[in-house]
């Protein structure tokens, strides 16, 4: 539980991040890769950006998928994209904040031990 707590508080810092550059405003997010094989992690990301997480039927070879569409797109191949295969949605619940502002003290924590 605490490792994918974990993992979903990181990837929610870093779409803060990304929504502070592009205003994202979309009521999903696409996630990919093998982390998200967990049902867990998905309500654990859906429940801190309060948005939808799809994942696509290739999510697990994300890399590969992504650099044969580029590369298609590179030669004229037209390429389509997968449509999702699974949905996410869990609403912001106050639990989750309450959990993620101590995921964000103990971290600051870490930042200054010594």
């Amino acid at each position: 539980f605490a490792t994918l707590w974990d993992i979903a508080c990181s990837i929610f810092e870093n779409y803060l991040s990304l929504c502070e550059v592009t205003g994202h405003r979309e009521a999903h997010i696409w996630a990919c890769g093998g982390g998200v094989q967990s049902q867990a992690l998905r309500r654990f990301i859906s429940g801190l950006t309060g948005k939808q997480v799809k994942v696509r039927r290739d999510f697990r070879q994300s890399s590969l998928s992504g650099a044969a569409m580029m590369c298609n797109t590179a030669l004229g191949i037209p390429v389509a994209a997968a449509e999702a295969a699974e949905t996410t949605s869990v609403p912001p619940s106050e639990r989750y904040a309450e959990w993620y502002r101590r995921w964000k003290q103990t971290r600051q924590g870490f930042r200054s031990w010594e």
